[in-house]
């Protein structure tokens, strides 16, 4: 695929897990996968398509293993505990 196709598709992921979707930052994470295979498309050249979706696959788990818990705790952290029942 050619790098701006990766772009577009990351792009497009990114979009959607912020207006449309709620998937808990996973697509996040899969559109910055999408956007850095177009990157690497670009700076190296247009590579075998085995090896473009290799490469995205292998971004897309380093990605969702190394930053999602992280960054989805920072961002969606609960407050504190309410009490349900009545107090005194």
């Amino acid at each position: 695929m050619p790098f701006w196709g990766w772009v577009v598709v990351g792009a497009i992921l990114l979009a959607a897990e912020m207006t449309v979707v709620d998937a808990q930052f996973y697509l996040v994470f899969v559109g910055v996968a999408a956007l850095a295979t177009g990157g690497a498309v670009w700076v190296a050249g247009p590579f075998a398509p085995a090896l473009d979706w290799a490469l995205f696959g292998g971004l897309c788990v380093v990605f969702l293993a190394a930053f999602r818990r992280r960054l989805y705790e920072r961002i969606r952290r609960a407050d504190g505990r309410v009490s349900q029942g009545t107090v005194g």
